[in-house]
């Protein structure tokens, strides 16, 4: 497990680009029509969530 040392602005800074990417993830979700596709943005999307969880902790 990796252990990352941030500030607080740092942190701050951290999450709200990962919930950019998150919101982008759920926009490009809607617009692919290929299964497998959408399967695999689904799963970052999973990712980019636990680590969000895991920074709010």
């Amino acid at each position: 497990m990796i252990q990352l040392d941030l500030t607080p602005e740092e942190r701050k800074a951290l999450l709200e680009v990962l919930d950019m990417c998150i919101s982008d993830l759920r926009m490009e979700m809607c617009d692919t029509d290929r299964k497998n596709f959408r399967e695999e943005i689904r799963e970052r999307k999973e990712v980019l969530q636990k680590v969000v969880e895991a920074l709010k902790q």
